[in-house]
């Protein structure tokens, strides 16, 4: 079975693949995506440099993260050696599961630090567990009972947590006010930039003003917050842009412009093409 790799969701609870390669990778280098299920990633070959909610990370043989739902990745080099194995769990799957509330307190530390360079031992671990997933999955597929993909998802949640837990205590200890307020934006952010474009509703819900939160953002990342927002606006109208086929004006409203020629404007600005060209030519 041929397995592409996820667009923004899969169409089944469950999907693994190994060997993922540069001829299937290629064509997502071209635009962002924001993926809506939840991906848990290993690299066993090559290298790949990804751009992950706008920061990049190169990925080598050995290392893995965990995308989380309603993540943005954008491609942008791949070595010709390079090659991953994944297992995605589909939004509707997530959504009859509470398991990743048990992760909450880890979301910020795994979008400030998703690579994590596994051991010998962890790696060798890790890539038999997904060999198998992924034979599963292609040949042995009358395995994948309801009751067993819930207990595969378990099992791989239990294995974010030991990953990621000893950087969540590393950063707690050393966490400054400053670094705390960065991960209550990251988070506030993620759940709100399509409905709020503007800085100062997340100064408010914070309990700040503007111009510090402003400062504290910019110490923190070297970008200017506002642009950080409207950076994230630019990768999801892209996004949207490429794998929906609703309407422009109601693609346009959903990421919070009700003004479609506003919009128009505002995408043209950024990219040098208007929404239809993009739709039409990238």
């Amino acid at each position: 079975m041929i397995i592409d790799f996820p667009k923004l969701d899969i169409p089944v609870d469950f999907i693994s693949s190994k060997n993922i390669d540069f001829e299937i990778l290629e064509y997502y280098t071209k635009f962002p995506c924001r993926i809506k299920s939840a991906i848990f990633f290993l690299c066993t070959d090559g290298e790949i440099t990804v751009t992950i909610n706008l920061s990049d990370y190169t990925f080598q043989k050995g290392d893995f993260t965990f995308l989380i739902p309603d993540s943005f990745i954008q491609l942008q080099t791949i070595s010709r050696e390079f090659k991953f194995s994944f297992v995605a769990f589909s939004s509707g799957f997530l959504e009859k599961t509470p398991l990743l509330q048990s992760i909450f307190e880890l979301i910020p530390v795994i979008n400030i630090h998703p690579v994590k360079k596994l051991n010998e031992t962890e790696y060798n671990t890790q890539k038999r567990f997904f060999d198998f997933l992924a034979y599963c999955f292609s040949d042995g597929s009358y395995l994948l009972t309801p009751n067993t993909i819930q207990s595969v998802f378990n099992i791989l949640i239990e294995q974010v947590k030991a990953t990621y837990q000893a950087q969540y205590h590393a950063d707690k200890h050393k966490m400054s006010r400053e670094y705390q307020i960065y991960m209550e934006f990251s988070l506030l952010l993620r759940q709100n930039f399509t409905a709020q474009h503007h800085l100062s509703f997340y100064a408010d819900k914070m309990g700040l003003s503007l111009q510090h939160l402003s400062r504290v953002i910019k110490k923190m990342t070297g970008k200017n917050a506002t642009k950080i927002i409207d950076s994230l606006l630019l990768m999801e109208a892209k996004s949207r842009l490429k794998f929906s086929s609703a309407p422009i004006k109601t693609l346009a409203s959903d990421i919070g412009f009700t003004n479609t020629s506003f919009f128009y404007r505002w995408f043209k600005t950024r990219t040098g093409l208007t929404p239809q060209q993009y739709k039409e030519e990238v």
